[in-house]
Parts: C-alpha cells; structure tokens; sequence
C-alpha cells in the first residue's frame, strides 16, 4: 500500500477515535440520568468511534503487507473513510435525535442515520474484501536487485544483493534494477627509485646504484 495512504489512514484513524472518546462524556451523563435507550445509543457512538478508527490505524500497520494497484488501493481507502467517518457521525446523530436508522421511514433524521450506516456496510464490506486480496497476493516486501562490478588490475569482481525497495508503486517494475560500478586503480612508481632502495649491504650502509651493478656482474 502506498505510503501516502497510510498516512491518512493514521491521521483519520485518530480522529474517529477522538470523536468516539468525546462521545463517551455524553454515554457518562446518560448513565446517571438517562433512559436505558439514550445509554445504548450513546454507548453505540462512544464504541463506533473506537473500534472504527482501530481498524483503520490496524490496516495502517500493515499497509506495507498489501499489493493492490494503484486503483483498488483508492478504492479501499475510500472505503475505509467512508465506514469510519459514516458509523461515527450516524451512530452521533442516533443518540442525539433518538432515532436508529433500521427502516425507511420518517422523520428526516431517520433517513440520515439509515443512510449512513448503509453507506458504512458497503463500504466496508468492499475494502475488506481488497485488503484481504491484497494480503494473500502480497506476502513479502518487493526488492531490488543490486549487481556491483569492481575491477582493478585486469581482475574483475561481481556481488549481486537484494535489498528491500523503500516506496515501490505497483504500476512500477522493479524486478530487476541493475547498477554497475567500475573502479580502476593505478600505481604510479617514480623513476627516481628503485625497488632495492631498502636492501643494504649487511653493515647498514646503502648501496648505490653502480655498485649494485658492479656487484651483479662480478656474481656472473
């Protein structure tokens, strides 16, 4: 899941949450001075508002699990939000007009809350339903794969490695990224020295560079 959508769905998990918290203060008054029909209906706005917004901030956490293109991924936003958000404001609206939106009837309100919460079914009946595809069709991270070339004098070196893509899009192919590297090194040597600069003669001194050769050629 894009990361983007998991950002939403943190920040508008908390708000449901929220929400749900402040209508716990009315549930709180309906339990000492209310009917037992106004402490079920606030105690159903005070839940809906939790359970909701655990649920998006529970899909959240695991967004990096679910491999959904780019469309059924709005989808099951969008469907997320309109369950939160739709439970909540009708389950509110419920406990402060007493009305439960079970049937197609009057008043007006009625009609809000049972609308609603149809909403809120199909919405999240629908992203469910894609979630639950996306996690059994995405079952590890996507990688990338890394080839890294080293050569250095005349001898070349190849290490290839799988290292997990940091935000991947499904439309993106990202089965096989290829990066190569070639290093060269060169060892300049001066002419001014020569590779029996360290040897001596056995007493400490150092040899010059005739008399070394006077020496190889008397060896011969």
């Amino acid at each position: 899941m894009d990361r983007d959508y998991e950002r939403r769905l943190v920040l508008h998990g908390i708000i449901i949450i929220f929400l749900g918290l402040i209508a716990g203060f009315p549930f709180v008054t309906a339990i000492q001075s209310g009917t037992a029909e106004n402490v079920r209906a606030w105690r159903m706005a005070h839940m809906e508002g939790v359970i909701n917004g655990l649920l998006m901030l529970a899909i959240a956490g695991v967004g990096s699990r679910i491999a959904l293109d780019a469309r059924k991924q709005a989808i099951a936003f969008w469907g997320l939000m309109i369950t939160g958000y739709g439970n909540i404001i009708a389950s509110i609206v419920g406990a402060v007009t007493g009305n439960r939106g079970l049937e197609p009837a009057g008043p007006v309100a009625n009609y809000v809350v049972l609308g609603l919460f149809t909403l809120a079914i199909i919405g999240v009946v629908v992203a469910l339903a894609l979630i639950a595809y996306g996690a059994r069709s995405g079952g590890s991270p996507a990688t990338t794969k890394v080839t890294v070339e080293v050569s250095s004098g005349g001898t070349t070196k190849s290490s290839t490695a799988s290292r997990p893509a940091a935000k991947v899009r499904p439309s993106i192919d990202t089965s096989a990224t290829v990066t190569s590297v070639s290093t060269s090194v060169d060892v300049a040597v001066d002419a001014d020295h020569d590779e029996d600069d360290d040897d001596d003669d056995g007493g400490g001194m150092q040899l010059s560079r005739s008399e070394r050769r006077r020496l190889k050629k008397k060896g011969r």
